[in-house]
């Protein structure tokens, strides 16, 4: 995943000197969670490996290969509650040569997913929306299909299951390969682990970040079912400019190195804005070092990080749910996520307002909680 800063909205610049405003008036469809995110809900979909067909190629029709090729392909099925979903996974390692100082090889490779048919494709959007507890995409004007394929990186092979089925073991002699996919295109980019051994004839799909949920089916659903967008132009989209943007002269923005000491570690907008969450009952902020930069990382007593993301992001409000790549750390404070508010230079008191505004709305329209 792509762990770029996210910064809030910007708004008319105003002045800071005064106390953080907290509008309160309580949005709808605030359901009561737990506070943060069980990692037993994180999505995940089994499949059993029912055929396997090695040193193969692709090809268009389905079932998407033939002999003569360096890929692996796998006929699947996974265990639905109408009976067992059938698809195709085919798989190809690379090995990349280490550089010039002495850096170790890395296995790369290539994946792809095929299903029969129509009624196949929507039987597998279906069960991993289910299994991935989120919704299948409404269906675009269908364009013609072809097999997409997408990167992947080999995270380790020969591993153990831990004791707890609950990922691997190093030391080798195990059966599985654990791979993180790709599944990413010029206007989406999602993760997802894939894991599967051949010798026990077993797979799972696994959940690398819930945030990319959303772009995730997205992408199930046009290379399995929509196919891919065409070029946009003016004639088919009124939002793009036939001759493309117009660049003025730059103009800097004023004041820029007296206000770039706001977010340096201490700065004003730092303390306002620490100041302005605080005053959200159930908020507890994660990360208060000294010199620490313009981030402010988050919970939110009974409500789940990705469910925060998505409410701000209802009122425009950009902020990051997740574990950011940062897993060990969260553990530490004994957490699976955290939301992340990004100050930069644009940003107002005003937004910090807005964020706190937001936050408190959320807060106090849950079913039982007053302020």
């Amino acid at each position: 995943m792509t762990c770029a800063a996210v910064v809030l909205p910007v708004l008319l610049a105003a002045s800071c000197d005064r106390a953080p405003q907290t509008p309160a008036t309580a949005p709808a469809g605030i359901q009561e969670v737990a506070g943060d995110y069980d990692p037993a809900e994180w999505g995940h979909l089994d499949f059993r490996i029912t055929a396997v067909y090695v040193d193969q190629q692709l090809s268009e029709e389905f079932p998407g290969h033939r002999d003569g090729g360096p890929w692996v392909f796998m006929d699947c099925a996974a265990a639905a509650p109408g009976g067992d979903v059938p698809f195709v996974v085919g798989v190809r390692t690379l090995t990349v040569p280490g550089g010039p100082d002495g850096e170790a090889p890395t296995n790369r490779g290539h994946a792809v997913v095929r299903t029969a048919d129509r009624a196949g494709t929507d039987a597998f959007l279906a069960l991993f929306a289910a299994s991935f507890h989120t919704d299948v995409p409404e269906p675009l004007i269908p364009k013609p299909l072809h097999p997409v394929v997408f990167g992947t990186e080999i995270l380790g092979t020969a591993l153990n299951r831990a004791a707890n089925d609950n990922g691997f073991m190093l030391g080798g002699g195990g059966t599985w390969t654990a791979t993180k996919w790709l599944p990413t295109t010029p206007r989406l980019h999602a993760e997802v682990f894939l894991n599967y051994s051949l010798a026990t004839r077993q797979g799972e799909f696994a959940e690398k970040d819930f945030s990319q949920r959303e772009n995730l089916m997205a992408f199930w659903a046009r290379a399995l079912r929509d196919g891919p967008r065409g070029q946009r132009t003016p004639q088919e989209d009124p939002n793009v400019s036939a001759t493309g943007p117009q660049l003025g002269p730059l103009t800097p923005i004023a004041g820029a190195e007296a206000r770039h000491a706001f977010f340096v570690p201490g700065g004003k907008w730092l303390v306002y804005a620490t100041a302005a969450l605080l005053q959200v009952p159930g908020l507890r902020i994660i990360g208060t070092a000294a010199e620490k930069a313009g981030v402010l990382s988050f919970v939110l007593d009974g409500v789940r990080t990705e469910q925060v993301g998505d409410l701000l992001n209802r009122e425009g409000i950009a902020v990051r749910a997740g574990h950011h790549c940062a897993q060990p750390i969260h553990r530490r404070f004994g957490l699976e996520s955290t939301v992340r508010a990004s100050l930069a230079l644009y940003n107002t008191c005003s937004d910090i307002d807005a964020l706190a505004g937001a936050l408190l709305r959320i807060q106090t329209a849950r079913p039982g909680r007053s302020v």
